[in-house]
């Protein structure tokens, strides 16, 4: 194998709003990779139930879709059966390196470098990523819990890390800033962005340094912002309208995601060389989340400290808890029994006459989360079988915005090839396409469980 890919894979990115901010300059790096790339838009083709970027980025890097591949739920993906494009590399003797693939688990070893995503509790390979994986995992499975922050040494720790491992002079002025205009203006929520910079320093050090056959850089920033803060950006379609205050805090906070990864965009342009294919995929895209408006908005409510939680409800036997998005943790119980056992005190949990949580249990790994949305009141009460009652504003907190975007089934897929020769192709593709798209790219052959023809990676040929 002589070629090498690189794939930017930005979550949820949406083709009408990278449209909206090339038009408006915003985003000149993304604009000048898509006048250099051959342009598809891809189509998810799953049901609304089933478009979730855990479900979608596993079609992606196995070509198969759900029905096929049947991983479900985020920290799920160590169930996958199916060969991954980092598994047909490793078998032709090609290195990888999956910098946090959203539960995307090859189902070989890794012959090169895997981070696993922050939802995912294995561990990196090599160990020496371990401090990377264990920093950004407790700064986003737990990023919505004020009273759950990282103390001063896990944050001196961390840099030491990275100083060893491509810190940027850039990275260390964006938190300086961070830091200083958080004093005068608040908007801690710019925070995210940071992880983004570390990991991305982290990416390119690797990178440079290992010169690896297939690269995968991932990154879940702007999706997060889209989801709470889209109605701050354009509140037309909302009947919930923000306040002057909630936009003058929020209102630019999908804009500045989109501006953040175009800066990332214009590094990876700067890396690739003339014989580095770069590709940028997003899986799907979001659309404004109005459903819920006229009751005053959706928001989740999570536990304040979900193993605490769990002993409040009676659930004994957990090994491990494991939080995830929003609302939803894993409880990973020692053995089955213990499982099923707390399955079943989930499931007849009640807030009034409605069931107070969604469970779904797989073995000893009991998927989980409190189900209402709403905006309960100062007295609701959890009640659970054997007379325990819990106040949910007692043990649970809940999110401080109302969800403002979901997830739509097109989704970007741009390949800029060494020969820099653009084109679009107007029809939607399948996201199945992906997988066996970037093998073809890498001249190797396409295994059976990936169904779908390679796309053309020419402008003379998309035509």
């Amino acid at each position: 194998m002589s070629r090498s890919v690189v794939v930017l894979e930005l979550n949820e990115l949406c083709p009408t709003l990278l449209d909206r901010f090339m038009d408006s300059g915003d985003l000149p790096n993304f604009a000048r990779l898509r006048s250099e790339s051959v342009v598809y838009t891809t189509d998810a083709d799953e049901p609304q139930g089933r478009l979730n970027p855990w479900i979608q980025w596993v079609t992606a890097h196995t070509g198969a879709g759900f029905d096929d591949h049947g991983v479900f739920k985020l920290g799920e993906g160590s169930n996958l059966r199916l060969p991954t494009v980092a598994d047909v590399v490793t078998d032709a003797g090609g290195t990888s390196w999956l910098c946090g693939p959203m539960n995307v688990v090859p189902i070989r070893p890794v012959r090169g470098t895997w981070l696993p995503d922050p939802w995912n509790p294995d561990e990196a390979g090599p160990a020496a990523l371990a401090p990377f994986a264990r920093f950004v995992r407790a700064n986003v499975q737990e990023h919505t819990n004020a009273s759950n922050r990282l103390g001063v040494r896990a944050h001196l720790r961390f840099l030491a890390f990275m100083a060893r491992h491509g810190l940027s002079a850039s990275t260390v002025r964006a938190v300086l800033a961070q830091l200083a205009s958080e004093r005068r203006r608040g908007q801690r929520w710019r925070r995210a962005a940071l992880l983004d910079r570390f990991q991305w320093d982290l990416f390119r050090h690797e990178l440079l340094k290992s010169r690896p056959t297939f690269a995968t850089y991932f990154s879940n920033t702007t999706a997060h912002y889209q989801h709470l803060y889209w109605r701050y950006m354009d509140p037309d379609p909302f009947e919930l309208k923000p306040t002057e205050v909630e936009t003058a805090e929020y209102g630019d906070a999908v804009a500045f995601g989109y501006r953040e990864m175009d800066r990332l965009v214009g590094d990876a342009l700067r890396l690739a060389e003339d014989d580095i294919t770069l590709v940028f995929c997003t899986a799907l895209s979001q659309q404004p989340y109005t459903i819920k408006d006229a009751e005053g908005g959706s928001r989740f409510y999570r536990p304040n400290n979900i193993a605490a939680f769990a002993g409040m409800l009676g659930l004994t036997g957990i090994g491990k808890v494991a939080p995830v998005m929003s609302a939803q943790f894993h409880l990973l119980f020692d053995d089955e029994a213990d499982a099923a056992a707390a399955e079943a005190v989930l499931r007849d949990a009640r807030v009034g006459e409605r069931s107070a949580f969604d469970v779904r249990r797989k073995g000893s790994d009991v998927f989980t989360g409190f189900a209402l949305t709403d905006d309960l009141p100062a007295d609701a009460m959890i009640d659970v079988p054997g007379g325990i009652r819990l106040r949910v504003h007692d043990v649970l907190y809940r999110a401080e915005t109302a969800k403002s975007g979901y997830h739509h089934p097109h989704g970007a897929l741009w390949m800029r090839t060494p020969t820099r020769i653009g084109a679009v192709v107007r029809e939607p593709v399948s996201l199945r396409a992906v997988a066996p798209t970037l093998l073809d790219l890498l001249d190797l052959d396409v295994p059976a469980s990936m169904t779908a023809p390679p796309l053309p990676r020419t402008a003379a040929g998309a035509a």
